[in-house]
């Protein structure tokens, strides 16, 4: 008997009479459902902190699930999934209509559901993963900018190839260098509307 005079809820009951199974399941232990659901979030990326570190330098050895935005993506690298932060590069907010969702779509048709090879350059303030993405020696930054989808984030990229490809993207008016706005400065625009 508890302390309130009742009996405890046992976690199982043996099957009704005439029913098929042996026993029938009353309710999960709280615990089993916790480690299950932490499992799976950090596995997904969910919770930052429960991301295994991986050291810069280290190249991985990914398969991309999941494109958050036009510098950002979920993916699978062995037993331990990462939310990845694309080195160099800004591309604009998804809210930043159209483009954000347009670097978004390009992204995704580069990574998205691929097997890359991932160079680690450093973890942000969010604890993601900030790395290179490479599929067959192309690094997938790089060609975001040479297209015009996303600029050089100058405040940690000064290398001179992205930013030739920036310029030339910029001359030849492509993507977000159409038309003037802050799609080519994303980090105004998301200073001017913090989330």
């Amino acid at each position: 008997m508890s302390r309130l005079g009742r009996r405890p809820r046992p976690l199982w009951v043996p099957a009704e009479e005439g029913s098929r199974g042996a026993v029938v399941r009353r309710r999960l232990p709280l615990l089993v459902i916790a480690a299950m659901a932490m499992y799976t979030a950090a596995n997904y990326g969910w919770l930052q902190h429960a991301q295994r570190a991986a050291p810069p330098g280290q190249l991985l050895e990914c398969q991309v699930t999941w494109v958050n935005d036009g510098d950002t993506v979920r993916a699978h690298c062995g037993w331990h999934g990462y939310t990845i932060r694309v080195w160099g590069i800004d591309a604009p907010e998804l809210h930043q209509a159209p483009w954000g969702e347009r670097a978004q779509r390009r992204l995704q048709a580069l990574a998205g559901g691929r097997r890359l090879r991932v160079l680690v350059r450093d973890r942000d303030r969010y604890g993601r993963v900030v790395a290179q993405l490479m599929d067959a020696g192309r690094d997938l930054g790089l060609e975001l900018v040479a297209q015009g989808y996303a600029t050089v984030y100058e405040r940690y990229n000064r290398e001179s190839g992205y930013l030739k490809a920036r310029d030339s993207a910029r001359e030849h008016h492509l993507g977000i260098w159409t038309r003037p706005g802050l799609q080519q400065r994303p980090w105004v625009w998301r200073h001017r509307h913090p989330r």
